[in-house]
């Protein structure tokens, strides 16, 4: 798939889809993750969106907009998506947040065409872990918001594995068990 993009493509996004919350996102995904995910989900078009991570709902709101109401947007995440965030109130977006959360590793897929689902990941979970999950439920769709260097980063990023960090944990002051390096390094 070609992901290279016309200044049509950054115009349509810019006149259709941009949105001032995005400037203002903390924490979230801002205007440059927002056009390189538009990009995918406008060229790929899934059925499905598993979003695994909806902080504010700003990416939810985003999805909603490119793919239309047909789309299916699971969005799971231990917390709930705030007040002022956006929640998704069409009948094909199912939310697994807050008291109700369901972690990826536990989802049911089974029901959906998973040859057209992407699986997108802003949750600061092991990424190498996550594309294990992906394969072993067949999902071949994947987008990682977050890709840090060695040295950088709140969670062990697939560029960390790609670059065959060996560290065992990320000393970030707060150590969160998502961000252990539990898989063997690249010889």
């Amino acid at each position: 798939m070609d992901l290279t993009y016309t200044h049509e493509e950054l115009d349509a996004f810019l006149k259709n889809y941009y949105l001032k919350e995005m400037d203002t996102n903390g924490g979230g995904m801002r205007i440059n993750d927002m056009f390189s995910f538009y990009l995918l989900l406008n060229k790929l078009k899934p059925e499905v969106v598993v979003e695994s991570g909806t902080w504010n709902g700003q990416s939810t709101k985003l999805i909603r907009r490119v793919l239309g109401d047909s789309c299916t947007i699971i969005c799971l995440d231990p917390r709930a998506v705030e007040d002022n965030g956006f929640t998704d109130t069409n009948t094909n977006t199912i939310y697994y947040t807050g008291n109700n959360f369901i972690d990826l590793s536990s989802l049911s897929l089974e029901k959906y065409n998973l040859e057209n689902t992407l699986c997108f990941f802003d949750d600061h979970q092991n990424s190498a872990q996550r594309l294990i999950q992906c394969i072993e439920k067949g999902i071949t769709h994947v987008f990682f918001n977050d890709n840090y260097p060695v040295n950088a980063g709140s969670h062990y990023s697939v560029q960390h594995l790609i670059d065959n960090d060996t560290r065992d944990k990320f000393t970030l002051g707060n150590q969160y068990s998502y961000a252990i390096n539990t898989l063997p390094q690249i010889d």
